[in-house]
């Protein structure tokens, strides 16, 4: 799935017929293999694109068709010359398409581009990206230089998306939606995708990094301000709230390995650049933006982003470039500020110690989550948001150096403080005692906003993961969640329950385990209840998330009130009596499948040969693997590899490697069909990442230990993943 490729699909209107459609992906150095070309981001030129096609095939490119002549059944089509711009942003699509359309109100034309006879999937799509389109130009105050905006739907595709500049590629679950079949999960993403694909068209093609060392100014760019567009559209979304748990919390696992590098990766050559389209550059990226944002003010950002983007219009720039851009809107050392971020891999854990006269003394070091120091003890300038309770407004204070005194904050007060208010910034704390003990009764009172409250839960996990806190006092912390209700909390809640869970997988008969269930069921429970099995009239997007994530917790957490029920809905579901809301038949299916055995296995793959909705789909791939049947499990990896997409085969594997039963048989199955999937899908490819990393979540040292006669003749980015695993353990 790279250069100019072939993508094959059932014919939607005969399911007998197979259909296929060429189709681009050159980003990051791959239209090398299309055409000859120097195939750099800093070697800018127009391309001028002309295609032969049969006539009843669409022909799609950057630029609008300007002429198009037809003789014996073929056609040639010729297009518009595009802008100066990188190799890896040119696109062109031969198929059989239908489409939707309309036009943005600066008059831009908008299509969304389907199979035949599935247009009316793309309407959401349409619809967000004709509104995030003109809040970009508006937001960057450069009006979106193309004439038209095209998107479409891929059925063979690696990754997520690609933002070719005016024809914007997508897997098929990034860019289409039932309203009768797809679930809020499903919208979020879509919205989330597209917002950040439309993102790309100004930061990444009309300004382009100028080497791959600066590729997070494309990526990190891009994921914070799909959130910016999202959260603008749908505020009741609380799309920054998510954010700490989806994009952060992430960062910060993944940065607290030895195995991490900075953001700033030098790259020597273009082979390498595959390794660092990871969590890195997106994830931690677009953290670092949020805290800079934050800490200037985002009105004080955007003047410098705007200057930017106007100087270096159709052109490259390098991170420094930006640093000199927000230097000047702000008036602050941004560059001293913000170089340790970049260049510098890992983030600090700040200690707080109590002083005799209340004062309270900060220092930092750098947080590794196997509790090891860092021999190097790097530091950062570290802005720390303060909040004080009673107070609707935080401030900053500046942390430059191992350590120094915070001004404002007395632990002779009875009242608590939270340092990184509201998340923004991208470091631990570990509070002293005093402090901690405040912020707990905070929780319990739900005095804190819930990013506060899910950091501060997400905080004492990593402590207490690093042997830097005691697993009673994280324990603690989570059980002042016992009346938590906020979506992204309880997000927050069911991670920390997932972790403690993989320490009993093989223990589940175990006291040890039976008292994991009953803190499982205290924590979920009650929300579990309150938000019920069936959708209410008018219910928030929001709702409809939490009653998602409460119950297939309490499933995954084999709660047996929870899998008797989802069971039944199953039943009732498949033999016509009932519906199933979109929102759980995941969490259904796996139940079916999980208490039901071969029987609700085979009926969760009858839904997935009859489905042509690639959602549907996806849901019965990651149920399937729920099945106890150790042999059933064998053949269903075999049965990914032989009948599965290709850029879906991780989907299946990653079930079976979640089941406890499974486990095993995932990394064999990995390690011993390793060259074939390196073959298919390429060294360093995202699509085998996934499936290592799920494959080897080991909660042992033997286990860790014995993949490292397999890790060394690996490639670079792979290496990397085992080493996680290898470190965590």
């Amino acid at each position: 799935m790279m250069g100019f490729y072939r993508s094959e699909y059932k014919d939607p209107l005969d399911s007998s017929k197979k259909k296929f459609m060429a189709v681009t992906q050159f980003e990051p150095t791959d239209a090398r293999m299309a055409f000859p070309c120097f195939d750099e981001p800093n070697i800018k030129a127009t391309f001028s694109v002309t295609m032969n096609a049969p006539e009843s095939y669409t022909c799609l490119s950057n630029m609008p068709i300007i002429k198009e002549e037809a003789a014996e059944g073929k056609k040639k089509v010729v297009f518009d010359k595009t802008p100066i711009m990188s190799t890896y942003l040119l696109a062109f699509v031969v198929a059989e398409l239908d489409f939707i359309k309309g036009e943005t109100k600066d008059g831009v034309e908008f299509r969304v581009y389907t199979e035949k006879g599935r247009s009316e999937l793309g309407q959401f799509a349409l619809d967000c990206g004709m509104k995030v389109l003109p809040f970009f130009a508006n937001f960057f105050a450069i009006a979106y230089p193309l004439p038209k905006m095209d998107m479409i739907a891929i059925p063979d595709f690696a990754a997520g998306a690609m933002e070719n500049w005016g024809l914007v590629t997508y897997r098929e679950t990034a860019l289409l939606l039932d309203p009768n079949q797809s679930s809020a999960q499903a919208k979020a993403r879509v919205a989330e995708v597209v917002a950040h694909e439309l993102a790309h068209q100004w930061f990444g093609n009309l300004v382009t990094m100028d080497w791959w060392t600066h590729l997070w100014l494309n990526e990190g760019f891009a994921t914070w301000a799909a959130d910016l567009a999202v959260d603008t559209l749908f505020p009741e979304w609380k799309v920054w709230v998510q954010f700490v748990f989806t994009t952060l919390s992430q960062a910060l696992h993944l940065d607290a390995l030895h195995s991490s590098h900075a953001i700033e990766v030098e790259i020597n050559d273009a082979t390498e650049v595959n390794e660092i389209f990871d969590a890195i550059s997106y994830l931690k990226g677009a953290s670092v933006i949020r805290m800079l944002a934050n800490y200037l003010t985002v009105d004080v950002f955007k003047q410098g982003l705007i200057t930017y983007l106007k100087e270096f219009s159709y052109s490259n720039a390098a991170t420094g470039d930006l640093w000199q851009h927000l230097e000047t809107a702000s008036g602050k050392p941004i560059k001293d500020l913000m170089s340790n971020w970049t260049k510098q891999v890992g983030y600090p854990v700040l200690e707080i110690s109590d002083l005799e006269n209340g004062e309270v003394q900060v220092s930092q070091g750098r947080f590794l989550s196997n509790g090891t120091e860092d021999a190097s003890k790097p530091t950062w300038i570290v802005p720390i948001g303060v909040l004080n309770a009673g107070s609707s407004e935080s401030y900053y204070e500046l942390l430059d150096g191992t350590s120094g005194l915070l001004s404002g904050v007395n632990t002779n007060s009875s009242e608590w403080t939270k340092l990184n208010a509201y998340q923004s910034g991208i470091f631990r704390v570990k509070y002293s005692d005093s402090m901690a003990s405040k912020l707990i009764t905070a929780i319990g009172k739900s005095e804190l906003g819930p990013e506060d409250r899910l950091s501060l839960l997400s905080d004492n996990f990593a402590l207490a993961r690093a042997s830097r806190l005691s697993t009673a006092k994280a324990l603690e912390v989570l059980k002042a969640f016992n009346q938590e209700t906020e979506y992204t909390c309880i997000l927050s809640i069911c991670a920390c329950l997932t972790e403690l869970s993989r320490l009993f997988a093989q223990k589940t008969d175990s006291e040890e385990y039976r008292g994991f269930k009953r803190l499982a069921e205290q924590l979920l429970g009650p929300i579990g209840k309150a938000v019920g099995w069936d959708a209410k009239p008018g219910e928030s997007h929001i709702q409809s998330l939490l009653r998602s994530q409460v119950i297939g917790s309490l499933i995954e957490f084999e709660h047996d009130e929870t899998m008797t029920e989802a069971v039944a809905r199953f039943k009732s579901f498949v033999s016509g009596e009932a519906e199933l809301i979109p929102d759980l038949r995941l969490p259904c299916y796996f139940a079916a499948v999980e208490v039901l055995g071969k029987e609700g296995y085979d009926a969760v793959m009858k839904i997935y040969k009859e489905s042509d909705l690639n959602e549907e789909m996806v849901r019965c791939m990651r149920a399937l693997g729920a099945i106890p049947d150790v042999t059933v499990l064998e053949e269903t990896l075999q049965w990914a590899l032989a009948e599965v997409k290709a850029q879906d085969i991780f989907i299946v594997v990653n079930s079976v490697a979640k089941n406890r039963r499974g486990k095993d048989l995932a990394w064999e199955f990995l390690q011993k069909e390793w060259e074939n999937l390196v073959e298919r899908f390429g060294k360093g490819s995202h699509l085998n990442t996934r499936m290592m990393t799920s494959c080897t979540e080991f909660s042992s040292e033997e286990k860790a230990v014995s993949t490292c006669s397999f890790a060394f003749h690996l490639d670079g980015v792979i290496l990397r993943f085992l080493s996680a695993c290898f470190l965590n353990a």
